[in-house]
């Protein structure tokens, strides 16, 4: 998601620090110039085809898959059903079972990228959520 905002791509810069790397966050990213931290087949970045050219190269560090979960906040079942799918998601196209062109998307990555849209922090929030970002996330702050 990071690269997304800052055009950097995933493959060169997996090319060039992949014998440095022993941590990932991996999100996917929405376009729009923010961070979005999307559903991984949800977005502008082929995260399925980078997990899958990460497996080939043998990685063997950890990642952390890095998701905007407030529509699942509320809901214990739909949260760990959201992060569960995510992650076995993420598992499979790191052993490069990668989905064919035409298979569907996850109906629930779908309902939840509908309802995305971005608040004043520039996150993906559902539309019906406009709360302000924590103290020190907002725009410019790091």
């Amino acid at each position: 998601s990071h690269f997304a905002v800052t055009g950097v791509d995933l493959f060169e810069a997996w090319h060039a620090l992949r014998d440095r790397v022993v941590h990932l966050h991996v999100s996917n990213n929405l376009g729009n110039g923010k961070d979005s931290h999307a559903p991984l087949d949800t977005g502008v970045l082929p995260i399925d085809r980078f997990l899958a050219h990460v497996g080939r190269s043998g990685y063997t560090g950890t990642m952390t898959l890095e998701l905007d979960i407030r529509p699942y906040v509320d809901d214990r079942d739909e949260l760990v059903r959201f992060l569960s799918g995510q992650r076995e998601r993420a598992q499979r196209w790191l052993r490069g079972e990668l989905p064919a062109p035409d298979e569907p998307r996850d109906p629930d990555t779908q309902r939840l990228a509908a309802e995305l849209a971005l608040d004043e922090t520039g996150v993906g929030a559902p539309a019906t959520d406009r709360t302000p970002a924590p103290s020190g996330h907002g725009p410019g702050r790091t």
